[in-house]
């Protein structure tokens, strides 16, 4: 895919109600994934809410394989990084589906590292029935997403900046 192609980023509810879809762009992949830019003025829309616009410059990256996707957006002005549990990825062809499990590690510019939104996943266990599987994988996942944002280990660190710069340089504002 050619760097700067549209690419839709698209989050569902289990089991697959619209969630947040995400007007991005292809920025490139590495060893984590692919890389995306949410650009300034670019739209996103929860479910069927009225769109939004980004306010500010921003990076996603999807793994090939895993059960994050995270949102680093420095400009921010109370956090950072923002790692969604979510399920492994299906790429189409300009779009990319998960589905969001509710629970959130959120890094804040003071370098607090918490996990959030476990009321709402413990409700959706028994309301949407979430598979055993499931809830596993995403307790693990931010168990060690978490981990990770604290000791800003990669991609956390240097990685997601690079790509964030490689954004900012392409399309600043």
């Amino acid at each position: 895919m050619e760097v700067g192609a549209p690419y839709v980023l698209q989050f569902l509810k289990y089991p697959a109600t619209p969630h947040w879809r995400v007007a991005t762009h292809y920025l490139g992949e590495d060893d984590h994934g692919v890389w995306l830019v949410g650009r300034p003025g670019s739209r996103m829309q929860k479910g069927d809410a009225p769109p939004l616009q980004m306010r500010e410059l921003s990076v996603h990256l999807i793994p090939r394989h895993g059960w994050t996707v995270l949102s680093f957006h420095p400009q921010h002005e109370t956090m950072s990084h923002f790692v969604d549990a979510a399920t492994p990825a299906d790429f189409q062809e300009r779009q990319v589906v998960t589905i969001d499990l509710d629970l959130d590690a959120i890094r804040y510019h003071s370098g607090e590292v918490i996990i959030d939104d476990q009321d709402e996943f413990e409700l959706h266990q028994q309301v949407l029935s979430y598979p055993t599987d499931l809830v596993a994988a995403a307790q693990s996942a931010m168990e060690t997403a978490s981990a990770d944002l604290a000791a800003l280990a990669e991609p956390y660190g240097a990685v997601c900046w690079a790509w964030w710069e490689e954004a900012a340089r392409r399309w600043s504002q």
